[in-house]
């Protein structure tokens, strides 16, 4: 993966807590916390979508490594297209 600049960082990062902001303060005015967790998983599609496969399996490996995996079986997950 390509390395940031501090000032690239430092950009994402404001980009990433104004998303995070907009969900919370959804979740709080609709007086429904799974709104903000709903926003959430909507920009992390999206970001997704705009990666490719080599640079989301990156981002869940990092995430992972750095938080653990609170699934039972990552194999039994399918995509929106998928039926279960």
């Amino acid at each position: 993966m390509p390395k940031n600049t501090d000032t690239d960082l430092h950009e994402k990062y404001r980009l990433l807590e104004r998303v995070c902001a907009s969900a919370e303060n959804h979740g709080v005015e609709s007086d429904e916390r799974d709104q903000e967790v709903g926003d959430l998983q909507d920009a992390l599609k999206v970001a997704f979508e705009r990666l490719t496969l080599e640079q989301v399996r990156a981002v869940v490996s990092a995430h992972f490594e750095d938080h653990g995996e609170w699934t039972d079986d990552p194999d039994d997950y399918v995509g929106p297209d998928e039926e279960e």
